[in-house]
């Protein structure tokens, strides 16, 4: 699947603006040696071209349109800073990311944008 930058979708903004059916603007995109260096295929078009219209113009995700997070829940946010907090009476004793990450069975990675946020 072939990914187009926000310049990409501002140009067949424009292209469709300028009343360019999709057929047409995967013809300029072809003729025009400069342009057509990128290798659009003609359905990333035609999808670009039916998204736009489908946005009354827009060439900006819509919110919350990406990848949900699943690590982010409550209940792993509790586990971790229990898990990373010292015991009152033992000050400088908390688990390091990497053991808290073991323990839970969270990537170390998101262990430290858990609680390092």
């Amino acid at each position: 699947m072939t990914v187009l930058s926000k310049e990409d979708l501002i140009e067949i903004r424009t292209l469709l603006s300028l009343n360019k059916t999709p057929q047409e603007i995967f013809e300029f995109r072809v003729a025009n040696a400069l342009r057509g260096e990128r290798d659009w295929k003609r359905r990333t078009i035609y999808d670009a071209c039916k998204k736009i219209q489908a946005q009354q113009g827009s060439v900006e995700r819509r919110h919350g349109s990406g990848r949900p997070r699943t690590v982010r829940t409550e209940e792993n946010v509790d586990r971790v800073e229990r898990l990373l907090q010292s015991p009152p009476r033992l000050p400088g004793t908390h688990l390091s990311a990497r053991k808290v990450a073991r323990a839970t069975g969270i990537s170390r990675s998101s262990v430290r944008r858990l609680f390092y946020q």
